[in-house]
This record gives C-alpha cells, structure tokens and sequence, in this order.
C-alpha cells in the first residue's frame, strides 16, 4: 500500500485532507473533512490519520506499506515495533508487513502552528459507553487538566461501509441524520461538536468492529493541533471480562485489547487515553441514569436507522433494557425506549438467552450477577421453551437440520411455536 502525499482544500464550507492511497494496484483518493470553523484544530502537515487507520488493512492484505508524506516519529516508531508485532500476535491473518516512510519528523504540531490553549475530546455517539466517558470528565467533579473541552462525530464506519458512489452517499445520509440528533445532545451537555466526515471506511475489507480501535484513534489525530489528548471510551467490557475472553481463546475483535494499543497510537501532540474500562456495564448505567441527558438521547440499537428512538427488539436494546429495569430505572428512559414492546415482543425470549448463554457473553453474566444481587430470579420472567430455544438455534443440530430440505420446515415451524412474534434478538 502507498500512501501519497497530502494536500489541504477548502470545499464548500469544510476543509478537506486528501490523500491518494494505492491499494492492490488501484489509487482512490481518501479523504478526512471537518467544517471550516474548526479548521484551527486541524493537523494539516502530518499524515498520521491515513497512516494509523490503514496499516491494519496492509497486515490484512499482506501489502508493504510506504508514506510519502510526513508521519510523527512517535508514531511511526510505535506502530511499526510495537502495534504490529501485537496485531499479528492477537490474530493469525494479520501478516506482519514491511513499513517506511519518507519523512518522520520528532517535534510536535504546536511548533509549527502554535496555538494559545489546547482542547481535551473525545467522542459522543450516544451510546452508554461514551456517555459514561463524557460524565466522568465533564460533569462529575474532575480537576481542569482532565476536563472534557469538545465532543467529536466521525463517519468512519459505524453509520455502514461501502465504495460505490451509491453506498457513500447512503452512508452519509445516515451519517449527517445522526448528527443532527446528537448535536441536540451535545448542547444539552454544554460542549461543542465538532463532524469530520471521511470515505476512510471504503478502503477496509473487514466490518468496522474489527478496525474500530485503530480508525477510530487515527480519525481523531486530524485535529491532533488544537486537541493535545482524546479519551477512548472501552467498548462496555471490563478487564476481567476481556481477559477472560482472551484466555480463553474466543475470536475477539481488537477492541478486546483497547487498553494495550491505544496507549501505542499517542504522538508527539496528541495522547490517548483509553477510560473506565475498570467498570461493568451495569456500572455505567448506574452513573448515567442519574443525568437527564442520557434519558432523551441515549441510543445503543443495532438499527443503523433508530436514529431518535431505540427499536428495542434488537439484542443491544435488550441488553439495555433488562439492566435498566433490574436497576430500577426504566421509567426514566422511556423517550428513547419502548417498554412495552420489549415486554409484547422480546423480553422472554431475551431473558431465556440470558440464561441460556451466560457463560458465553459477559452482559449475560452481567445481567445475571446484578439479579442476583437484587435477589430477582430472572427464570420467572420468560419460560422454558424460551431458554430450550436459546441453547437449541446455536448448536450443531440447528444449523444441521437448517441445511437439510426435508427439515427446514420443521424447524420454521419449531421457531414459530416457540417465537410467534418472531422477535429480534
């Protein structure tokens, strides 16, 4: 992979980073765009972004990699004796790659292009995850050097991936529709929000949970200029929950690991800092639900499309959903969740897989711990066909009968018996 030089250009009111990127014989130009009010945090002389979020997608392809353009030293340093020694050892597809670079420079943005004061970010997506973040360094009692200065909205692939002018436009759309939600929500909190808008995500052959950890850290390095630190919320897993699952040799996406990496993507402008990955999920509902801003903008669907209102069928507003009610605030989310079609709908067949696969994902245990804490037995609230059906549609048997002709009619009508609203979870 070649990563060409960067040029800076102002576009209809934003100013735009661009880069050529020659992947697999083909050169596309990648961009990053920010609006041009906050063009005075951006980092227009290094190519650190284009670099840190694709170097995973030259291990995946097996592609040497070669920036033209400048790179912090820090950086490059990093992410060529520590990162990629680490990826290649988390997953086996991730070949260690040749990297180089033309320029490397060891001095800090700011001597450069000096600014007066320097902000803290990091970023809102409405999820409890980063709403926990934007809590603890912003509204509950932290000292001035750790305190919280701006919130960021990035289109790097958690609003879809594609690379066909159709796709990109849809992804867009979805992109811009969500932030009209969540700058509602970032004035409630008091802090300013600031897009940067990207086709990074067109470049990867693998889902945005995979690459996540390091897009995500190179989106931000955009504005590594006014921004001399950026918290990385966790993912809602805790260290003994992500260890466990390491040792016990799950296949895990890199976020699993957030808090050994991220630390590795610092440069000399900018520091990461990975946060409140000490706490269980549980925890962090206890500390939002105590502050009126999640109770109207929180959104943890699946549904790329639930932008104001969670589905809540899904597995992810089902998980949410049971905490809450097991901790006994649910009547406070009720403008983005809808109880009673989680009760009608999901919520026995949900509790029957909590049930069923607490050993396997760490909410489960989660939800499962906190009832017994509150002294709730969570079988009286779905039925034994519920749990039977949760142990049954993973196992080897399902999906054997699945591919079977003669037995897929069986198992629809097992599935319709068990499941008549047919509920996503």
């Amino acid at each position: 992979m070649l990563i060409g030089q960067m040029i800076a250009v102002e576009r209809s009111g934003q100013l735009r980073l661009e880069v050529p990127i020659t992947r697999k014989g083909e050169t596309r130009i990648c961009f990053y765009e920010i609006p041009l009010q906050f063009a005075d945090l951006v980092d227009t002389l290094h190519a650190d972004s284009f670099f840190l979020s694709l170097f995973l997608q030259s291990m995946i392809d097996g592609e040497d990699l070669h920036v033209e353009h400048m790179l912090s030293e820090r950086l490059f340093y990093a992410v060529k004796h520590e990162l990629m020694p680490i990826m290649a050892a988390f997953n086996p597809l991730y070949k260690k790659i040749n990297i180089t670079a033309d320029h490397l420079d060891d001095r800090p943005v700011t001597e450069y292009l000096p600014l007066p004061k320097r902000g803290i970010g990091t970023g809102l997506s409405g999820g409890i995850d980063s709403l926990t973040c934007i809590k603890q360094h912003f509204n509950d009692s932290v000292s001035p050097g750790n305190k919280l200065t701006h919130l960021f909205f990035f289109n790097v692939g958690a609003h879809g991936m594609g690379n066909t002018p159709e796709r990109l436009a849809a992804v867009e759309a979805k992109f811009f529709g969500r932030l009209a939600q969540m700058q509602k929500c970032a004035d409630q909190i008091g802090l300013p929000l600031i897009p940067i808008n990207s086709n990074i995500h067109s470049f990867f052959t693998v889902g945005h949970l995979e690459c996540c950890s390091l897009v995500t850290p190179g989106t931000a390095l955009v504005v590594q200029r006014g921004i001399k630190r950026y918290y990385f919320a966790s993912d809602g897993h805790n260290y003994e929950d992500k260890f466990s699952r390491l040792r016990q040799g799950e296949v895990c996406d890199a976020t699993e690991i957030d808090s050994i990496i991220v630390p590795f993507m610092s440069t000399e402008s900018l520091t990461f800092s990975p946060t409140e990955i000490r706490l269980r999920r549980t925890d962090k509902i206890r500390l939002i639900s105590a502050w009126a801003v999640p109770h109207n903008y929180l959104n943890v669907c699946w549904h790329i499309d639930a932008i104001k209102r969670n589905c809540s069928v899904c597995e992810k507003c089902c998980t949410a959903m049971a905490m809450l009610e097991l901790l006994d605030c649910g009547d406070k989310f009720r403008e983005v969740f809808d109880f009673e079609k989680y009760h009608k709908q999901a919520k026995k067949y949900f509790i029957g897989k909590v049930i069923a696969k607490r050993n396997d994902e760490p909410f489960f245990a989660d939800i499962m711990n906190t009832a017994k804490e509150k002294n709730i037995n969570l079988y009286r609230q779905t039925t034994y066909p519920a749990i039977f059906w949760a142990y049954f549609q993973d196992s080897k048997i399902h999906n054997f009968m699945r591919n079977l002709p003669g037995l897929r009619s069986s198992v629809k009508l097992m599935k319709k018996v068990i499941k008549p609203n047919h509920a996503e979870n």
